[in-house]
């Protein structure tokens, strides 16, 4: 596990400082909001699997979700995996679909902020299990320098944001523009990023 430390320490010598403090043509701030950036673009890629729990109460349909998530993957409720449906489809097939209570869960929907189970979880259901089992794909913490936030990448991909973050300080125009610097430097982490698909697979 990285954490904004290890990047800071990867990415400061080739910029020329021996501390954040020393860059003369970039800031600490500046750095770490293309890290996140590059955070948040593997993030889109599917790479950060999150298993949550969503405790359920007798009567309530719908749960918010953490602040973060981009997608669910998989739902179950008391070792049954849920079917996947959208509030469209339950309306179709049952006009009182948000409303209807019953003993098992069937289907879950969601939206950007909640998820939500067909039937309505009643006093059995949640006696059969008092939870849910979420699966997701979530952005990790911003990485902003303020707080102590860990990278949930193995090194070597913080090797990567290290490459793509030192080309994009390359790359924007003023003094310390170097556009070919930034053009090998893209190479390199287009080389790291086929590792990385590898690594993670396609989800």
């Amino acid at each position: 596990m990285a954490d904004f430390s290890d990047f800071i320490s990867q990415t400061v010598p080739v910029l020329h400082g021996h501390v954040a403090a020393d860059l003369v043509f970039w800031s600490q701030d500046e750095l770490l909001r293309w890290l996140d950036d590059r955070v948040k673009h593997l993030a889109t890629k599917g790479a950060f699997v999150v298993r949550n729990t969503v405790a359920l109460v007798n009567g309530t349909a719908s749960y918010d979700q953490p602040d973060r998530t981009l997608s669910v993957i998989h739902v179950a409720h008391n070792h049954k995996p849920l079917k996947a449906s959208s509030s469209n489809e339950l309306e179709a097939l049952t006009p009182t679909f948000d409303t209807t209570t019953g003993d098992a869960l069937e289907r879950w929907y969601a939206d950007n902020t909640s998820i939500s189970f067909q039937p309505v979880p009643n006093a059995v259901a949640v006696a059969a299990a008092s939870t849910a089992e979420v699966i997701t794909h979530e952005y990790p913490a911003t990485v902003d320098g303020v707080e102590a936030v860990d990278i949930p990448v193995p090194l070597v991909v913080l090797d990567m944001f290290a490459v793509e973050v030192i080309a994009e300080a390359y790359r924007r125009e003023g003094d310390s523009q170097l556009p070919e610097a930034a053009q090998q430097l893209d190479k390199l982490a287009g080389l790291y990023q086929s590792a990385v698909e590898q690594l993670w697979g396609s989800r």
